[in-house]
């Protein structure tokens, strides 16, 4: 195991948070600004329509309005932002095509999250030394938390074995969806509005049919010496808990494909997905690259793109061979397109339409390219081309002209000797 490299990608996953992941200060600070003024005008909104129909809201006497109104708030104060953050969250770790940040392709995953959770415990032991966790503890530890849960979700892209990033991402959804709950509650104790809460959370344990409701949304558990917030605890410790899971999940696994050391085709495998040494790629299965790296990634294209040496001489000569293919394919089109060019030599008659013996043998005729370009706008509105272009008026005075070929029929006046149809040579009718 080279030590030296492990500790420099732990460093640059500790220096991703002032660096590539400086949109998470700003993007705390919009959502938790964007979700109270939500939650705000949503909840005047729902008490204007209230008192407007004559409607009561009282959580105290529940009754069948009150819980149309709690569902509809649940899905738009709880489940909507919850989604739209996991999509947010989700935008912010992949890019445009879907795939993982190159930032985040590091040769060891777990490096991404291990920071992370060696700060949550740093956290845990403030926790401990502190015993009663206030509410400024118990929240840094939730935005703790969830940084953890978001490095997962890079860690589920990046890894060969069990990567399942929609598992994670629905790990976050769950979690949020109790930060909201945790938040609502919170806000509501810190407003002077205890009582509403206690009564919100009895009316809801009633209707679920499920008692201690009002203990987790107001009550404290202590575990230890540890005393804090049932609903502030269960939001920092949830997601946490999920990440580590799926890591010892995906380890699991990892060991059993170490030995099993699969046959796995590139194709199958996303662009920044790791592809490690003991996998053996397939050669010429479904497309997949032939050549493995030692770098452990598998190809990439655009500006994600990351190769070896020896992988950038693979794609200039993978590069060069599909131009020379290319320019083959070029020259055989070139060639059947000259090979459909009419080469008919074509002369201008004298002005008496008289040919009489003076006609020039095929191969002294001028080109017909070189007598368009001398030729004037009336010759070009009177000569037939291919495709059906005006013919000759045959209205005109004369015998005119016809090719014995494809039977065209020209005015006597006409200036070609040759029929610029089939190249055959005219005769008088």
């Amino acid at each position: 195991m080279d030590t030296a490299q492990l500790r420099r990608e732990l460093a640059g996953s500790v220096r991703l948070l002032w660096t590539r992941e400086r949109w998470l200060w700003s993007g705390v600070v919009a959502v938790l600004v964007g979700y109270a003024l939500w939650v705000g005008a949503t909840g005047a909104a729902l008490n204007y329509g209230a008192e407007f129909a004559g409607a009561d809201l009282s959580v105290v006497n529940w009754s069948s309005t009150t819980t149309a109104v709690f569902a509809l708030v649940a899905v738009i104060w709880v489940l909507l932002p919850a989604a739209v953050v996991t999509y947010l969250v989700d935008s912010y770790v992949t890019n445009v095509s879907g795939n993982v940040h190159t930032h985040y392709r590091v040769e060891h995953p777990v490096t991404l999250v291990v920071p992370m959770l060696a700060l949550f415990a740093v956290g845990v032991g403030a926790a401990v030394a502190v015993g009663d966790v206030p509410a400024a503890l118990a929240g840094a530890l939730v935005a703790v938390g969830l940084l953890v849960l978001l490095r997962t979700i890079a860690y589920s892209y990046r890894v060969f074995s069990f990567s399942v990033p929609m598992l994670v991402k629905s790990s976050l959804f769950v979690s949020l969806t109790v930060c909201a709950v945790a938040l609502l509650a919170g806000v509501g104790i810190v407003a002077g509005r205890r009582t509403f809460v206690e009564a919100a959370g009895a009316g809801v344990g009633d209707l679920l049919g499920t008692g201690g409701v009002v203990d987790v949304v107001t009550g404290t558990t202590t575990a230890g010496p540890v005393t804090v917030s049932t609903l502030l605890g269960a939001a920092a410790i949830l997601p946490v808990g999920f990440a580590v899971g799926y890591l010892l999940l995906q380890s699991a696994v990892g060991l059993v494909s170490r030995v099993r050391k699969p046959d796995v085709p590139r194709s199958q495998l996303r662009t920044g997905q790791r592809y490690p040494e003991f996998a053996h790629p397939i050669t010429g299965v479904d497309g997949g690259d032939t050549n493995s790296t030692t770098s452990g990634e598998s190809p990439d294209t655009g500006a994600d793109q990351q190769s070896t040496p020896t992988s950038g001489t693979t794609a200039q000569s993978q590069t060069s061979t599909a131009a020379t293919t290319n320019a083959d394919e070029t020259g055989e089109d070139k060639t059947d397109e000259s090979d459909d060019v009419s080469h008919t030599k074509v002369f201008t008659a004298p002005d008496d339409g008289n040919f009489g013996d003076d006609v020039p043998d095929v191969d002294s005729v001028p080109d017909a390219d070189s007598t368009a370009d001398t030729t004037g706008d009336d010759d070009a509105e009177e000569t037939a081309v291919v495709g059906g272009a005006e013919r000759p008026d045959e209205s005109s005075s004369g015998a005119g002209y016809r090719c014995p070929t494809c039977a065209e029929s020209f005015a006597p006046d006409t200036s070609f000797a040759y029929c610029p149809t089939c190249g055959t040579e005219l005769q008088s009718e």
